[in-house]
């Protein structure tokens, strides 16, 4: 069950970071377009290992007021970001 959380909450981050970097504001997609890209990362296990790499790298889980590592500009992040375009 806490990986399946773990899980969630890395994929949540990389999707709030993929959003702020799309709509270029520091705050959260709604949350329909938020589960909707979660549901997307976690059910595709090249994703789901994109967003857990960045996790780990970033830290996530610890607390911090600075801002998130940026993201990879590889084939997860374009794919998570074209898919949260037409999600918009």
């Amino acid at each position: 069950m806490t990986q399946n959380l773990t899980l969630i909450a890395e994929a949540l981050a990389y999707v709030t970071e993929i959003y702020r970097e799309v709509a270029q504001e520091n705050g959260s997609a709604t949350l329909g377009t938020q589960n909707q890209m979660v549901e997307f990362v976690l059910s595709d296990d090249k994703l789901r290992k994109a967003a857990h790499d960045w996790s780990s790298e970033a830290g996530g889980g610890e607390a911090t007021i600075g801002p998130y590592e940026r993201l990879p500009l590889d084939e997860a992040y374009g794919r998570v970001r074209e898919r949260m375009l037409a999600t918009m």
